[in-house]
C-alpha cells in the first residue's frame, strides 16, 4: 500500500513539472522609458524591401518618443524621423529630402507597449539562428509583435509588424531603460524655419462634395451588415474591398476609392476633442478607421468601422483610442466633404 501511495506522488509530482514547463513563459514587461539602436527592414507588395539604421527612444512620462532612420538614396522619400512632443503638442515628421510636416497632438502620449498586455504566446522561434519566445496580437487588418529571450523577457530583441500593405521588423541593440538625453527629442532642425515646414491647415479647398454624417455612417453600416469581405483586388458597390476604400465609399469619393497615403489630400487633421461620427483615425502609412462615437464618458474608447484582414473583413466594434498599438500613427482627420 506504502509503495502505490508513493508511486502515485511521485505520478502526481511529475505532472506538476511537466504542466510548469508546458505553461507559457513570463509575459513580457515592457519599459515606456527606453533607448535602442534599431536596424529597420520594410517589405511592401512584390516583395521589394528598404532596410534602414537608426535609434527609438520614448519617455512616456513626458510625453516624448523619437524614432530616426537612414535609408538609402533610392528610399530617401520615406519618412526617416519621427518626433512626438506632445509637452509642444506637435508632431514632427521629415522625409528623407529633409521636408518637414507638423501635425497637432492633444492629451497624454498612449503607452507604446501596452498591447502586450492581449499578446498570445506563439511559442519558440528561431531567428538569425537563435532560439526566441514570441509574442503576437492579431486584430483586425494587423499583427504585432515581439521576440525576446528567456533570460530577459522584457527587453524586445525584435519588433515587427504585419499589415496588408508592409511588414515591418526592428531588431533592437544597446537596448536602455535608463531616462533618455533630452537631445534625442528636439524638434528636427528642418522643422525650426516655418517657411519650409508644411502645417497641414485646418480646412482644404476643392471638397469633392457634401456628405452628411449619418450618411457616412449609413453607407458604413451596409457593409458590416453584408459582411463585406477584405479584398484589395475586389469591388463592391463599386469601391476596392479594403480599408480606404471602405472610408471612401462611406464619404461618397470618387471610385474605386482613395489609399491611406492620399486620403490627407481630401482630409485634414482635426484635435481629439472634435471628433464626431464619420472622422477617421488615420495612419496614412497603414490603415485607417471611421469613428462612429464615443463608448466612455472619459473617451477612452470609440466605436470603430473598418475594413480588416482576409478573413475577418468589416466589421464594427469597440476600440481603444487612438487605436490598438502603433498609437502614435493614427491620428483624427475629418472629411474636408462633410456637410
Amino acid at each position: 500500500m506504502q509503495v502505490h501511495t508513493v508511486f502515485a506522488l511521485c505520478l502526481i509530482a511529475l505532472a506538476l513539472v511537466a504542466g510548469a514547463y508546458a505553461a507559457d513563459p513570463k509575459r513580457p514587461l515592457v519599459s515606456e522609458t527606453f533607448y535602442a539602436d534599431v536596424d529597420v527592414t520594410t517589405t511592401v507588395p512584390g516583395g521589394v524591401t528598404a532596410k534602414g539604421k537608426g535609434y527609438w527612444t520614448a519617455d512616456q512620462y513626458k510625453g516624448w518618443n523619437s524614432e530616426y532612420v537612414t535609408f538609402p538614396k533610392e528610399w530617401s522619400f520615406l519618412i526617416s524621423h519621427h518626433v512626438w512632443r506632445y509637452d509642444l503638442h506637435h508632431a514632427y515628421e521629415v522625409a528623407g529630402n529633409n521636408t518637414c510636416v507638423s501635425l497637432p497632438l492633444e492629451g497624454q502620449m498612449p503607452m507604446l507597449w501596452s498591447w502586450l498586455l492581449l499578446a498570445q504566446y506563439d511559442g519558440e522561434k528561431k531567428i538569425d539562428g537563435h532560439t526566441y519566445h514570441t509574442w503576437g496580437f492579431k486584430l483586425g487588418y494587423s499583427e504585432v509583435g515581439v521576440a525576446v529571450t528567456s533570460d530577459h523577457p522584457d527587453v524586445p530583441v525584435y519588433f515587427f509588424t504585419r499589415t496588408a500593405v508592409a511588414n515591418f521588423t526592428a531588431k533592437f541593440s544597446n537596448w536602455s531603460t535608463k531616462s533618455p538625453d533630452s537631445r534625442w527629442f528636439s524638434v528636427p532642425k528642418q522643422c525650426h524655419n516655418q517657411e519650409s515646414v508644411t502645417v497641414v491647415p485646418e480646412t482644404q479647398a476643392n471638397a469633392p462634395g457634401c456628405v452628411s454624417r449619418a450618411t457616412m455612417i449609413s453607407r458604413a453600416t451596409v457593409w458590416v451588415n453584408n459582411r463585406v469581405p477584405y479584398n484589395q483586388g475586389g469591388r463592391y458597390q463599386g469601391y476596392r474591398e479594403d480599408c480606404s476604400g471602405y472610408v471612401s465609399m462611406a464619404w461618397e469619393t470618387s471610385q474605386p476609392g482613395y489609399v491611406t497615403s492620399t486620403l490627407p489630400q481630401i482630409a485634414h487633421p482635426i484635435s481629439k476633442g472634435e471628433l464626431q461620427p464619420g472622422d477617421v483615425l488615420l495612419c496614412a502609412a497603414e490603415h485607417v478607421v471611421l469613428f462612429g462615437g464615443w463608448t466612455d464618458g472619459a473617451q477612452t474608447h470609440y466605436t470603430a468601422f473598418e475594413e480588416t484582414r482576409p478573413g475577418e473583413g468589416t466589421v464594427k466594434r469597440v476600440t481603444p483610442y487612438p487605436y490598438w498599438y502603433n498609437t502614435g500613427c493614427f491620428k483624427p482627420y475629418r472629411y474636408n466633404g462633410v456637410c
